[in-house]
């Protein structure tokens, strides 16, 4: 049983791999802008029947991020700001109240934060 469910996991994961990196677009600014399903600016990843957000994904490749499911103390921020990059060196974690700092030190958040 175990076996089988290892099994399906490593099919998921490599055949989400292969799906995820089709849908990436290296740009010369260095940002790898995600090409697929765009929402509210930021690209959305289908894997195994859940949506995922792409740069989510990308951290969670690239071991920044530990798990993918969804925490309200994980945030993946992008040093480029931009919401389509799932570029890894562009990307780091940081908490909600960084997540809303960075927001309002790039001009992101419309006078909400004095």
């Amino acid at each position: 049983m175990f076996f089988l469910i290892m099994s399906h996991v490593h099919l998921v994961y490599h055949s989400g791999m292969e799906t995820f990196w089709k849908k990436v677009s290296k740009i010369d600014n260095g940002c790898w802008e995600w090409i697929g399903t765009i929402k509210n600016g930021y690209g959305i990843f289908h894997l195994a029947g859940s949506k995922i957000l792409a740069h989510r994904f990308s951290a969670w490749l690239a071991e920044i991020l530990p798990d993918l499911d969804r925490n309200e103390n994980r945030f993946v921020l992008h040093k480029c700001d931009n919401p389509r990059c799932v570029n890894p060196d562009h990307l780091f974690l940081g908490s909600q109240a960084e997540n809303v700092r960075d927001c309002a030190a790039k001009g992101r958040l419309g006078g909400f934060i004095r």
